[in-house]
């Protein structure tokens, strides 16, 4: 029989797309092994439903919290579930009520007291996280983040939690795998930071794109450039970076929602963009980036970065416009693009998702 699993996520405009987009990254490599998969996510504002559904999940929908209603206080990202726990504990459990093999959570909101409630109804329980800020009930975690270490997990886990750190076990589509060589191919020799991709998110509820694009004006009185924005189709600000773009001194290109994200990264010589999941993706196409930390949980991902290589680090959106402009200049250097693509590349091989669907397939006795 099909193993059943279920993914509890959610995306929003405050939460952004990156919670659910690596969970389907997983969803689809355990869908081809065989197992029978759904979605569990609550209707919060800036969800786009299709974003599961079009990939052929089905797709259980939690109803927002009435006004006045939040999450719980605690943990520190308690407010983005968007419904008091006990609500969540209850409709979550009813739609699970026939029972899982596998249970798969992704989301800042939930900790031990969800995961112990729903243990009875799945066979084994596995959590996603990048925070390593509060206490989980799970089987197996994963957390991609660069340099994460044992000792960050196993105070707030059971014993026999099985991790998954670091990024061999970043969660990315075939496609980057597939496009990496072409890619790797492609920037050797090259110098001069011509073709820039700006992606801030699926989201950018900040139009930190606008901002990006503001600050790359300046820098095409001393170069050529070529800029591509990628934005999701939820993306509030897409009509502000349109209009922009049209009166700015180089050309621009709007993706949104591009269906081929690889081939995309593997034409562009430079990113400007967070430090989220996207940055891997970024790394396993070679691509050096200007990391502009968005959110605190990006501190520590940007700076491993760094360190490495891979990026040079802005490290408040307050600080794009001044500091772009040096920036472009000094990655123009001999040789210090390709230094940066070489760093980059060693992070990320583009093979974590296998391996994570390996280990989760594993505990699950398949």
């Amino acid at each position: 029989m099909a193993p059943r699993i279920v993914f509890r996520a959610d995306a929003s405009t405050e939460i952004g797309l990156g919670h659910i987009m690596r969970c389907l990254t997983l969803a689809d490599v355990l869908r081809q092994r065989g197992a029978k998969i759904a979605f569990i996510c609550r209707d919060l504002p800036g969800f786009t439903p299709e974003l599961v559904t079009d990939r052929g999940y089905r797709l259980e929908r939690l109803p927002a919290g009435a006004p006045g209603q939040g999450g719980p206080a605690e943990p520190a990202h308690g407010h983005w579930l968007g419904a008091p726990l006990a609500d969540e504990i209850a409709r979550s459990s009813a739609i699970l009520a026939g029972g899982v093999d596998g249970l798969v959570m992704d989301h800042y909101a939930l900790d031990r007291r969800w995961q112990q409630a729903m243990r009875p109804l799945a066979r084994r329980l596995m959590v996603i996280d990048d925070l390593a800020d509060r206490a989980h009930d799970c089987d197996l975690l994963l957390d991609q983040t660069l340099g994460r270490r044992q000792d960050d997990y196993r105070p707030l886990v059971p014993a026999g939690t099985r991790l998954l750190l670091g990024t061999a076990y970043a969660l990315l589509r075939p496609g980057f795998a597939a496009a990496r060589a072409a890619s790797l191919s492609r920037r050797a020799g090259r110098n001069t930071p011509e073709r820039i991709l700006v992606s801030m998110g699926g989201v950018d509820r900040l139009n930190l794109s606008a901002r990006a694009l503001e600050a790359l004006a300046p820098c095409a009185a001393l170069m050529p450039l070529a800029v591509t924005v990628i934005l999701g189709p939820a993306a509030p600000w897409r009509k502000s970076v349109a209009a922009l773009a049209e009166g700015l001194p180089f050309p621009v290109e709007l993706a949104v929602d591009p269906p081929d994200i690889p081939a995309l990264l593997a034409h562009c010589d430079l990113a400007i963009g967070g430090g989220g999941g996207s940055a891997w993706e970024r790394c396993a196409m070679g691509l050096p980036s200007i990391v502009v930390v968005m959110a605190e949980n990006q501190i520590n991902g940007a700076e491993q970065l760094r360190r490495k290589g891979a990026s040079v680090t802005i490290g408040s959106p307050d600080d794009m416009a001044a500091r772009i402009p040096a920036l472009m200049a000094e990655l123009g250097a001999e040789g210090r693009l390709a230094a940066m693509s070489a760093a980059a590349a060693g992070i990320v091989d583009g093979l974590g998702a296998p391996r994570v669907a390996d280990a989760l397939w594993n505990e699950m006795g398949e």
